[in-house]
């Protein structure tokens, strides 16, 4: 558990240490209880080391062994982590199979704190998907019940889903009011604030607010900076930028960042051994696609 909090924290290296104290798990692997956890904490250090690839398998294996031991509470809560993790990676049916699982389960249970996570997830899944509408409608109970269980942070990334849902609409001042609702829930928070910063970027440049965009993009980039390994959204930062300085007239400077954007993204498909999965993170989630495309003349 303190391995999870660390990686969650940005001490990715003090968390593998934990965990390389824990040697190969022999002894945890007979009772799943505890082996679930330390998949976990697994699973938490690979997402936040950049390794998408065992960031699925470890969430994924992490949440058969809670429902192995019967622990089903914890369970519910692993397979919206599963969602997570296939969200990132761009598997989107995967994600909703996971999600809709949990949110089955945890309404069983009464669980209105794994709900609230669930459903935001799912909201960004069906946007992803293309489904707007129901991912606007799933986003607005997610932030309406996160807010009641004064999840600010939660709260502020399901808004920040709502923004790109919103944008993908083309209600560029909602996406804006909802991108600046998530910046105010996340200041403080480097790991997802850059996120937060990269989609008011794009809604601001949208509006034509190009000055602003880029600042905004600069912003971004600085928490992705005081983030390091542990930054959520990388992809979109990095691109925002880029978007901001082409906008901006600074052809150099963007080319630059492009192909510091595009190295990026390859090298975390090199850690995606399953050809499909790999197929999705490159082509599947619009950022990287976006990126892979993209050429500066």
């Amino acid at each position: 558990r303190a391995a999870t909090q660390l990686a969650l924290s940005g001490q990715g290296d003090l968390a593998e240490k934990l965990l390389a104290r824990l040697g190969s798990g022999a002894s945890a692997a007979s009772d799943p209880a505890v082996a679930g956890w330390v998949l976990e904490a697994r699973a938490v250090a690979a997402g936040s080391a950049g390794d998408p690839g065992a960031r699925v398998r470890l969430a994924d294996a992490a949440a058969e062994s809670f429902e192995t031991a019967g622990d089903l509470r914890n369970a519910c809560l692993q397979r919206v982590s599963v969602g997570y993790a296939y969200n990132e990676i761009g598997a989107y049916a995967e994600a909703e199979q996971a999600l809709r699982g949990a949110i089955a389960v945890a309404e069983r249970m009464g669980l209105d704190n794994a709900l609230g996570t669930a459903r935001a997830q799912l909201g960004r899944t069906l946007g992803r998907r293309g489904r707007l509408d129901e991912a606007r409608e799933v986003l607005g109970k997610a932030v309406e019940a996160l807010r009641a269980q004064k999840n600010v942070r939660l709260a502020a990334v399901a808004t920040r889903y709502l923004a790109w849902v919103l944008a993908a609409q083309g209600d560029t001042e909602g996406a804006e009011r909802e991108a600046r609702g998530a910046v105010e829930g996340l200041e403080g928070a480097n790991a997802m604030l850059g996120d937060a910063l990269a989609m008011l970027s794009v809604a601001q440049r949208a509006r034509g607010s190009l000055v602003d965009a880029r600042a905004t993009a600069e912003r971004a980039m600085a928490a992705l900076g005081a983030a390091g390994k542990t930054a959520i959204g990388e992809a979109a930062i990095r691109l925002a930028y880029v978007e901001a300085l082409v906008a901006s007239g600074d052809r150099e400077g963007a080319i630059s960042a492009l192909a510091t954007a595009k190295g990026r993204i390859a090298e975390r498909a090199k850690t995606i051994h399953d050809g499909e999965l790999r197929r999705a993170f490159l082509e599947d989630v619009a950022e990287h696609a976006a990126t892979g495309k993209m050429a500066i003349g």
